[in-house]
């Protein structure tokens, strides 16, 4: 489930998204290209939607006509479990189940680089700034730069299970909100102490 202010879209198992205009109160149509259950779904402004399911396929899709502008897919397919797209909406990272990342270039559909992760990552975020990005493992959370895989600062978990947090969506969505605003003092701290 993602919304922008003025759509929500709504993927799961049936391999369908549904699309509603939340100022309107009505439902605005279905997309229906995708052949697995729906992973994740992410807006850019007012502009696109991007989605990615088990299938292995990642699509950018245009509001304005709801048309598929491109279609991002591996060689080698595997799931897709977790995206995030740049701040700048021209570039997105995603996680496959086969244990690597992949930074795709949105405006020409490809793949720009890819990385072997952990086995554990179950989530993704780009920082405000768009230098840095974080990973969400069963156990710990990474931030890392784009110019190597080494991590920047690693962050230990004290949950026992981030599976099961992550089911209760309310618990989640708070959760990911303290995060994102401690880890943006955080990274700040330690892009300002890397450049000292």
């Amino acid at each position: 489930m993602a919304n922008n202010g003025k759509f929500l879209a709504l993927g799961g198992f049936e391999e369908v998204i549904k699309m509603f205009n939340i100022k309107k109160f009505v439902e605005v149509g279905e997309l229906v290209d995708h052949k697995g259950t729906i992973t994740g779904l992410d807006f850019f402004k007012n502009e696109y939607l991007i989605s990615c399911s088990e299938d292995g396929d990642i699509f950018l899709w245009r509001l304005k006509d709801f048309t598929l502008i491109h279609r991002l897919k591996q060689k080698k397919s595997s799931p897709v479990i977790a995206m995030a797209t740049h701040p700048s909406g021209k570039l997105m990272l995603a996680i496959y189940k086969t244990s690597h990342m992949i930074l795709w270039d949105l405006t020409k559909g490809k793949e720009k680089l890819k990385r072997k992760c952990r086995s554990d990552t179950i989530g993704i975020k780009w920082d405000k700034t768009g230098t840095h990005y974080i990973t969400l493992c069963e156990k710990s959370i990474g931030i890392y730069g784009l110019a190597d895989d080494k991590p920047v600062s690693i962050f230990m978990i004290k949950h026992r299970n981030l599976s099961t947090l992550k089911k209760k969506s309310s618990i989640w969505t708070s959760f990911q909100r303290t995060l994102c605003r401690q880890l943006s003092r955080t990274t700040m701290k330690a892009i300002a102490v890397s450049k000292k």
